[in-house]
């Protein structure tokens, strides 16, 4: 589950969002991942690498690769202060 101060929610913002993932199956009445909710991430990671796909393909290898190396300092501190977690 994202942490909550990588958001900037407050707590009613949060108990709704909440809510509304276990609605749709994607959290347990705890707040945990369920298998569902794992699903549909990957689906979602999946439809985005795709849909990326054309503009990553647009700047070329050579740039694309640049702009990773680039970022790749922002993606560790981002991990790092738990803002989001590394998939695999």
């Amino acid at each position: 589950m994202p942490r909550r101060p990588g958001r900037g929610w407050d707590d009613e913002q949060w108990a709704a969002a909440t809510a509304r993932l276990v609605a749709r199956g994607w959290l347990d009445a705890d707040g945990a991942v369920t298998d569902a909710g794992t699903a549909a991430c990957e689906k979602i990671e999946i439809e985005t690498d795709e849909r990326c796909a054309e503009l990553w393909a647009r700047i070329g290898a050579t740039a694309a690769c640049r702009l990773a190396s680039l970022l790749t300092p922002i993606t560790d501190a981002f991990t790092a202060a738990g803002t989001y977690r590394q998939l695999g």
